[in-house]
């Protein structure tokens, strides 16, 4: 048993765990001026910080990784779109 003792000043709670004292006190909005925690991307505001971070980590990751997949789905048809352009030439210039 921890020799520390964790106790909410708002509230009954009391624990040994920090962690636990901390997820309290982050969840019961005894934060200070219960701020509240803003999505940059989308404006969608939650009450803890690990419940913004789950947001962004399941909403925003998933559309870069979309629009990664689509870059890279255009320079694979540029990439094909310059070499049957250089074959062309190669054409042109051979006077085939």
């Amino acid at each position: 048993m921890s020799s520390y003792f964790y106790k909410c000043v708002k509230c009954e709670f009391e624990t040994s765990s920090n962690e636990k004292w901390y997820k309290h006190f982050e969840t019961k909005r005894h934060r200070l001026g219960n701020e509240c925690f803003k999505c940059e991307e989308c404006d969608k505001v939650y009450k803890t910080e690990s419940s913004l971070k789950s947001h962004i980590r399941k909403v925003h990751s998933k559309k870069e990784k979309q629009q990664m997949n689509g870059l890279e789905e255009r320079v694979i048809e540029l990439e094909k779109m310059v070499e049957y352009l250089k074959n062309e030439i190669e054409k042109i210039k051979s006077g085939e």
